[in-house]
């Protein structure tokens, strides 16, 4: 899996172009920070899941870090947690083996101490809490320099030569944690190595890292930076090629007279319409209706398929499928992927040059898209509000609704990743398992006569 961190100066504007960047990479698990993203929740854009954190609504923009995770591995992901502005965690179960991803986005190496202090202790909290039997993989900017050394377990011999406060603080967790910053221990040009470069004053360090456990059974194959991809950021893409060998379980002996290996056809279902209660009540009817055909005769292997059958039966008459929907910006169009296109060329060849003059015009068509998609996306909208306004109560009013939905349809399919804690397991199967079916909870109580008194069972 290509695994990776890169801090992309705000997402406003720019979702877009980051998704098809990182897709270009063939991107599997992304870490992005200084997001600057509000609120905290997951989205479906293009073919890759977001999991994002940040300030509250009510606070100006600022920080912020969220991880991307491409949707063929969505299956995998069994939980998450947005712990704060600065840390997110996601968990995943790969190849039978439970790992979990943070994503770190640390404050800056001028904050106070009493500041620093505080985020790190959080940091060093949150990865004790993950324990010793689940994989970890660190991504982030972590405003630290770590240098470089030989002969050591946390810091390799082929990083920079600087450190600084937050690069001592973060050697000294990995220390503790038996962690290894995994950036250094793979030789590669500077250009390759170093994740933040400022031409205009001559800098450039190593501050976004990718975080393993020293005794791992990932193999981690290779690790730089990929200067490329562009979003307007001074930070390069961080990437890591890791292998998760798979965990051979021994198999359970079942005597069992029916086919355990039998593998059942995905399918989706519109589990949304399971909120509408005549919808809900319409499900259930016909659940009972067909689980009534299994009789005390039939085999255990019968019993199985039968129960399988009528739950998926029931659902598609009842609630139907879902069919996949392909989001679309409605404002994109042909000239902004060109322009798009000679940007990148044109940051590319400033890359190789570093002249001023090829600077120069690769910022040129950077404002240049900047103002074209802003307009393209208030022409677009102008536009399609003209439509719906004259077509609401017409002929035509079905396209308006059309339209409403067409848009609306990314949000009404964003994945339900708010799973149920295991604290909360009890709660949910004692509501689950309650029967509140008016039907059954309004049977009338049976008169009784017992030695001449009646006598009133309920038979509730």
């Amino acid at each position: 899996m290509n695994i990776g961190t890169w801090n992309v100066q705000s997402m406003s504007g720019k979702i877009e172009e980051i998704t098809r960047e990182i897709k270009s990479l063939n991107m599997d698990i992304v870490a992005l920070t200084e997001t600057k993203r509000k609120g905290n929740g997951t989205q479906i854009i293009n073919d890759y899941i977001h999991v994002f954190t940040g300030v509250a609504k009510h606070e100006r923009e600022k920080r912020g870090v969220s991880i991307m995770i491409h949707k063929r591995h969505q299956n995998k992901i069994t939980d998450y947690e947005a712990i704060d502005e600065n840390i997110i965690r996601v968990n995943l179960n790969i190849n039978q083996r439970p790992v979990t991803v943070l994503g770190i986005y640390a404050i800056s190496d001028d904050e106070p101490y009493a500041r620093k202090d505080d985020f790190f202790a959080k940091m060093n909290e949150e990865i004790t809490k993950i324990g010793n039997t689940r994989e970890i993989i660190i991504l982030g900017d972590f405003n630290g320099r770590v240098g470089r050394k030989t002969n050591n377990n946390v810091v390799g011999p082929h990083g920079e030569l600087s450190q600084n406060d937050n690069g001592d603080r973060l050697i000294e967790i990995c220390e503790s944690q038996l962690l290894k910053i995994t950036n250094g221990f793979y030789k590669h040009k500077d250009i390759h190595t170093y994740t933040w470069t400022q031409p205009t004053r001559n800098l450039k360090s190593v501050i976004d890292y990718v975080i393993v456990r020293q005794q791992t059974t990932l193999q981690v194959n290779d690790v730089r930076a990929y200067r490329g991809i562009t979003c307007g950021s001074d930070h390069y893409m961080v990437k890591a090629k890791i292998i998760f060998p798979f965990r051979h379980q021994p198999r359970k002996q079942n005597n069992e007279c029916y086919d355990n290996n039998e593998t059942l056809e995905p399918k989706r279902y519109n589990l949304e319409s399971l909120l509408t209660e005549s919808t809900k009540h319409l499900y259930q009817k016909r659940l009972d209706e067909k689980l009534m055909n299994i009789t005390p005769n039939n085999s255990v292997g019968e019993v199985y398929r039968n129960i399988v059958d009528s739950i998926q039966s029931a659902a598609e008459e009842a609630i139907g499928l879902k069919h996949r929907t392909k989001s679309k910006k409605v404002w994109w169009n042909g000239e902004i992927d060109v322009l798009i296109e000679k940007k990148k060329n044109a940051y590319k060849k400033w890359l190789c040059s570093k002249q001023q003059q090829d600077r120069d015009s690769y910022l040129e068509i950077k404002r240049i898209t900047r103002q074209k998609v802003t307009a393209a996306k208030r022409e677009i909208w102008d536009k399609k509000c003209q439509e719906i306004n004259s077509y609401l109560g017409g002929r035509k009013c079905t396209e308006s609704w059309k339209f409403i939905s067409r848009v609306k349809a990314p949000e009404k399919f964003a994945p339900g990743l708010q799973l149920i804690p295991l604290n909360k397991w009890k709660e949910y199967y004692e509501k689950l398992l309650t029967e509140d079916r008016c039907e059954y909870t309004t049977r009338s109580p049976t008169e009784v006569n017992v030695e001449g008194e009646n006598v009133i069972i309920d038979k509730t």
